[in-house]
C-alpha cells in the first residue's frame, strides 16, 4: 500500500495568521501499514452515488398574536425559493426539543409514537474587546435564570473574545459549570474602556484642529490634519473589526459542527459598517464620508451567508441598551456622537439577527421577555424540508420566503438558505473540536504525538511528529488501473492556552492499493504522518480525516505539553 500527497489538489495556505501563535504544518507521506487485523472477503461494500438535487432544511417558527401555533399543517406552508413555489417534502413539529407527530389534514392529531430528541445547543459569545463592564451585568444576570431551565439534553458554551478566543466553559449540559462560568466572566475586565478612550482622544483632536484652523483662516491656514486623524483611527478600527468578525465567523462554524438546534447569543455594542464613520461625521459631516471608505460590508455579508448556510441562528444583544443613567455618566462616550454612533452600528446587528432567524434584544428592561422568546423559538418550531431541482454550488445561498395560508399566522425563518458541502462540514467539525470536546464522528482514528524538540538553534518554535492511524476499511476505494485508490483530506490544527487557534489548511493524500490485495488490507490501519510546529507551552492538537468519496469525517484530539 502506498500513500502520496496530491499537492495539485491541496488548498493554498493563507498568507497570514491572525491567531496568537504560529503553526506550520508539514505533511509527510508514509509507505508502511500496520499488522493485519481480521479481514473480510471481497471489496468493502461502499458505493458512491451522485444526484443532481439539493435538499434544504428550514427551521420555521409559527406564531399568532405572539403565541406559538401548535397545529400547523403541511398544506398550510408555502415555500418560495427565488420566487418559485416548491413542494414541502418534509414536515415535522419540534416541541420541547422533541419531534412530534403533526396532522396532515384537519382533525385530531395522531397518537405519539417513539420520541426523538433534538438537542438544543446555545453559545453565549461576549465581545469583550468592545464591551464595557456595566453593559454585561444585566446580561449575565438574565442568563443565570436562562441556564436554570436547561434539561439533560441541552448544552451551552460561554466564550469571551478580547482579541483572541477565551473559552470559559466548553459545551456542557452541566448547569453548575455554566453558572460558575458566568461568575468567572463577571471577574474579567473587558477592554471596552480603552477603545472608548481612543475614540474620545481622536474626537477631541479633530475638534481642536477645527478650532485652530478657524482661528488661522485669513492668514493662510495650513493643511487640514483632521483628515489624517480620522483616516488613522478608521484604519485601526478596520483592522480590529475585521479580526473580530473573522473570529466570530470561526466560532459560528464551530457551533455549526454541533448537532441539533443551534443558536448563538451575541453580546456586543456592534460595529460600524464603515469603521470610523461616526468620527468622520463629527469632523466633517455626513457628506464627506466617502473619502474614508473602510467598509466591512463584504465581511458582514460573508458572516451572514456562513450562518445561513450552516443553519445557525444569531440572537444579538445590543449592549449599549443595557446601560443605566449612572453608567452613561461614568462612560467617556462623547454625547455629540452618541446618536450618530447608534444609527451607524445598529443596522449590521439587526440584519444579522433578523436574516438568520434570530432576535434583536436592545433593552435591559425587556431582556427577560427576549430570553423567553429565544427559548420558545429554540424549543417549539417546525422543520420544513424542500428539494431544489438542481445542485446548488458550494458556498452559494438562495433567498427563501415562507408564508402561511392560515389568516393571522406569522412564520419566521432565515432569509436565505444554502447547502453545506462535505468539506465545509468537516471544517465545522474541526472548528468545533478546537473550542470544545468534539461531537461523535463517522468513524474512529488514532492520533499519536511525538516529543517536542527545538526546530533550530535560533528558533523559538518547537517541532513534533504526529501520526494518524486510519482504518482502511472505513475508506472508499475506486478502480485506478490495476490498483484501487482512496483520497482522504487531512487537517491538523492547534489551539493554545490563550485561545489562539491556528488556521485550517487541509491536505489531500492518495492511498493506493493493488487491486488483488484490497480485501487483504481492508482490516489494516493506514498511517499518515507529518510534523506540527508550535511555540513552547500547552496546546491541544485537533485532526480531521475526511474520505472524499463518501464525505464521512473522523475527528480526534490529543494534548501536546511542552514546558
Amino acid at each position: 500500500m502506498a500513500i502520496r500527497r496530491d499537492p495539485a489538489r491541496s488548498p493554498r495556505r493563507p498568507s497570514s495568521r491572525p491567531s496568537s501563535f504560529a503553526l506550520a504544518l508539514v505533511l509527510l507521506s508514509a509507505l508502511a501499514v500496520r499488522p493485519a487485523l481480521p479481514s473480510f472477503d471481497g471489496e468493502p461494500p461502499r458505493v458512491q452515488a451522485s444526484v443532481d438535487v439539493t435538499v434544504l432544511d428550514l427551521d420555521v417558527v409559527a406564531t399568532k398574536d405572539g403565541r406559538s401555533v401548535t397545529d400547523l399543517r403541511r398544506d398550510e406552508i408555502v415555500v418560495r425559493i427565488g420566487g418559485r413555489v416548491l413542494p414541502v417534502d418534509l414536515f415535522a413539529r419540534i416541541a420541547g426539543a422533541q419531534i412530534s407527530q403533526v396532522p396532515t389534514a384537519p382533525g385530531p392529531a395522531p397518537e405519539a409514537g417513539d420520541v426523538t430528541v433534538v438537542p438544543r445547543q446555545f453559545l453565549f459569545y461576549f465581545d469583550d474587546a468592545r464591551l464595557l463592564p456595566w453593559q454585561r451585568r444585566p446580561v449575565i444576570d438574565g442568563l443565570r435564570a436562562f441556564v436554570d431551565r436547561f434539561g439533560p439534553t441541552d448544552e451551552a458554551s460561554i466564550v469571551s473574545y478580547d482579541g483572541s478566543t477565551n473559552v470559559l466553559v466548553p459545551f456542557t449540559s452541566s448547569r453548575e459549570a455554566l453558572l460558575d462560568g458566568l461568575s468567572r466572566l463577571e471577574e474579567i475586565l473587558p477592554r471596552g474602556l480603552a477603545r472608548e478612550r481612543e475614540f474620545r482622544t481622536a474626537a477631541s483632536a479633530v475638534e481642536q484642529e477645527a478650532r485652530l484652523q478657524t482661528g488661522r483662516s485669513g492668514r493662510g491656514a495650513p493643511s487640514d490634519l483632521r483628515a489624517t486623524i480620522v483616516r488613522n483611527y478608521s484604519e485601526q478600527e478596520r483592522v480590529r473589526s475585521r479580526s473580530s468578525l473573522a473570529d466570530l465567523a470561526r466560532t459560528i462554524s464551530a457551533l455549526a459542527g454541533r448537532p441539533g438546534r443551534r443558536r448563538m447569543l451575541l453580546v456586543t455594542p456592534g460595529w460600524e459598517s464603515t469603521p470610523g464613520q461616526t468620527l468622520a461625521q463629527i469632523a466633517f459631516g455626513v457628506t464627506s464620508l466617502r473619502q474614508f471608505d473602510t467598509t466591512l460590508r463584504r465581511q458582514l455579508d460573508e458572516l451572514l451567508v456562513a450562518a445561513n448556510r450552516s443553519g445557525v441562528s444569531v440572537d444579538v444583544v445590543d449592549a449599549m441598551g443595557f446601560e443605566g443613567e449612572l453608567d452613561v455618566e461614568l462612560s467617556e462616550r462623547r454625547e455629540a456622537g452618541a446618536w450618530v454612533s447608534t444609527s451607524n452600528r445598529r443596522p449590521a446587528m439587526t440584519t444579522l439577527a433578523e436574516a438568520t432567524g434570530g432576535s434583536f434584544l436592545e433593552r435591559a428592561n425587556s431582556f427577560s421577555v427576549g430570553l423567553e422568546t429565544l427559548w420558545r423559538d429554540a424549543s417549539d418550531y417546525y422543520s420544513v424540508g424542500i428539494t431544489l431541482p438542481g445542485a446548488l454550488p458550494d458556498g452559494k445561498v438562495v433567498k427563501v420566503d415562507v408564508s402561511c395560508t392560515r389568516p393571522g399566522v406569522l412564520l419566521r425563518t432565515r432569509s436565505s438558505v444554502g447547502a453545506r458541502s462535505d468539506g465545509q462540514a468537516a471544517r465545522d467539525l474541526a472548528e468545533s473540536a478546537l473550542l470544545s470536546p468534539p461531537p461523535a464522528s463517522a468513524f474512529r482514528v488514532r492520533l499519536t504525538l511525538g516529543t517536542p524538540r527545538p526546530e533550530g538553534a535560533f528558533s523559538r518554535r518547537r517541532v513534533s511528529q504526529w501520526q494518524l492511524s486510519v482504518p482502511s476499511g472505513e475508506l472508499t476505494f475506486a478502480p485506478d488501473g490495476d490498483r484501487r485508490t482512496a483520497i482522504v483530506e487531512v487537517t491538523i490544527a492547534a489551539v493554545d492556552q490563550a485561545g489562539g487557534r491556528s488556521e485550517l489548511a487541509p491536505e489531500r493524500h492518495t492511498i493506493s492499493v493493488p487491486a488483488a490485495r484490497l480485501a487483504e488490507t481492508a482490516g489494516r490501519e493506514v498511517p499518515i504522518t507529518g510534523l506540527v510546529r508550535t511555540r513552547p507551552g500547552s496546546h491541544r492538537i485537533v485532526a480531521t480525516v475526511r474520505d472524499l468519496a463518501s464525505g464521512r469525517t473522523a475527528v480526534v484530539t490529543e494534548s501536546l505539553v511542552d514546558e
